[in-house]
């Protein structure tokens, strides 16, 4: 994970994080019954803080990218499934919250938005094994 921080005044903050995962399942051999993943998520987030002097603004959007190939064998290598997913997710925030530290009375407020985009192709093969008697 990598971040980025920009202060140009006492007031306002920006930080940009960069994540990269990338993740083979523990593959090993294909053995019987096995599920082999590979899986790779690239992430991204924009903070922005504005503090006025009674409040603070936030701004807080993600954006996450998600791509897997699945791999499942069942049998004897009778059937197999393959996934191949893509994942992209967006969110944003904004939200306001007050600064006073009096304790009396502390407030929150905010919207908020996601929008998930999923593509999934599955394909599969299954056969019946004739053993000749």
């Amino acid at each position: 994970m990598t971040k980025l921080v920009y202060t140009p005044t006492d007031r306002f903050t920006a930080a940009l994080q960069y994540s990269f995962g990338n993740d083979d399942g523990g593959n090993g051999p294909w053995i019987l019954g096995r599920k082999v993943v590979y899986d790779v998520t690239t992430g991204f987030t924009v903070k922005m803080d504005y503090t006025f002097e009674q409040m603070t603004l936030t701004s807080l959007s993600t954006m996450r990218i998600t791509h897997t190939d699945s791999r499942q064998y069942f049998g004897l290598p009778t059937s197999a499934g393959f996934d191949d997913i893509d994942e992209d997710i967006f969110s944003q925030e904004i939200r306001l919250a007050s600064n006073t530290d009096s304790g009396q009375f502390n407030w929150l407020g905010g919207l908020f938005y996601s929008h998930e985009h999923l593509e999934r192709k599955t394909t599969g093969y299954h056969y019946d094994m004739i053993i000749p008697q």
